[in-house]
């Protein structure tokens, strides 16, 4: 299953959930993304910032933004 098939199946899936990303933490970037509706990017680096600062990390569930 192509990528994009998945992220998009995980939107969908993931009860309450707007917006998904795939990111590097380590560079802050957001690889791949999508939403039920179009976000800007200062959005994305955001979750970029705010999900690297986690403990260790490791993103399991990151709050609304």
């Amino acid at each position: 299953m192509p990528f994009t098939v998945t992220i998009q199946a995980l939107l969908r899936a993931i009860p309450g959930c707007h917006a998904i990303a795939f990111v590097d933490l380590s560079a802050r970037l957001a690889l791949r993304s999508e939403a039920e509706e179009a976000l800007p990017q200062d959005y994305y680096d955001a979750l970029c910032i705010r999900s690297a600062r986690l403990p260790g990390g490791q993103v399991s569930n990151v709050t609304q933004l």
